[in-house]
């Protein structure tokens, strides 16, 4: 009988507990969003780097010489750049708002299809390359849309920083949390003015290598704006790491010493 009274009690219990109630979904918003993005960078990730690591072996088995040295400077700076996302996104879920917009969906669709873009076009299983007997040179013709690629990306985080500042100003901050919220729209507007500079310059390359591509020059373009991407993603990444240890001793120690 006591069991019987037992298990019914738990089953009780159980329904009660499955309830869903204001704030279960309360805290489900709340978190909704961080979850997004942090299960979106990390789902997009696991297949660019598929799709990376195959157009390597590709590039290192196919290509020899200064055409091979060429492709692998555009696949390390591919690789710098996806890292952009895996080191800002992070911080970006801690400190945003639980407003989940359209805009941040489309963006984080672009924002994958663009970092396949980059592997992709450097691939030459899926490029076709063309005899350029004018130029004398074996030249990838999609290679020419990795700016393109790259443009889109940078694109995209313009709109997706944007969006987010728009929905997370000063005020969303706590009041304790002021100079974080200060720093945030600091740190987010450089990073909107980075990707505008980036998307500009990506835009402007590719549209040139549409007309002087053919010229023998021009993989040495390639070589040193891919240089420069490596060195932009570099600094943004390491940026981001100091930004993640600032929340993480506003987050914790000052609210230690606020509870001594």
């Amino acid at each position: 009988m006591r069991s019987a009274q037992c298990k019914a009690y738990t089953y009780v219990e159980e329904q009660a507990m499955d309830k869903i109630t204001r704030l279960t979904i309360q805290s489900r918003v709340r978190d909704y969003t961080s979850t997004f993005y942090l299960q979106s960078a990390l789902l997009i990730q696991n297949g660019v780097f598929v799709v990376a690591v195959a157009t390597l072996l590709e590039i290192i088995q196919q290509q020899s010489g200064w055409d091979m040295t060429h492709l692998l400077f555009l696949w390390l700076a591919s690789f710098a750049m996806c890292l952009i996302k895996l080191t800002t996104w992070p911080i970006g879920s801690l400190t945003t708002t639980s407003n989940l917009t359209l805009v941040d969906i489309v963006c984080t669709i672009i924002y994958g299809m663009a970092e396949f873009g980059f592997f992709a076009t450097l691939s030459p299983k899926f490029s076709i390359y063309i005899k350029l007997h004018e130029a004398g040179l074996d030249l990838a013709l999609l290679p020419r849309l990795w700016f393109a690629a790259v443009a889109l990306h940078s694109g995209a985080a313009i709109v997706l920083v944007a969006n987010r500042r728009k929905r997370g100003g000063v005020e969303t901050f706590d009041s304790e949390l002021s100079e974080l919220a200060l720093k945030y729209r600091v740190w987010t507007g450089a990073s909107q003015v980075g990707a505008i500079l980036v998307t500009l310059a990506c835009v402007i390359i590719w549209m040139f290598s549409l007309f002087l591509s053919r010229e023998s020059y021009w993989l040495y373009v390639d070589v040193a704006a891919a240089v420069a991407l490596i060195g932009v993603a570099m600094k943004v990444s390491l940026v981001a790491d100091m930004q993640f240890q600032e929340i993480r001793k506003e987050a914790f120690f000052t609210s230690d010493q606020n509870s001594e």
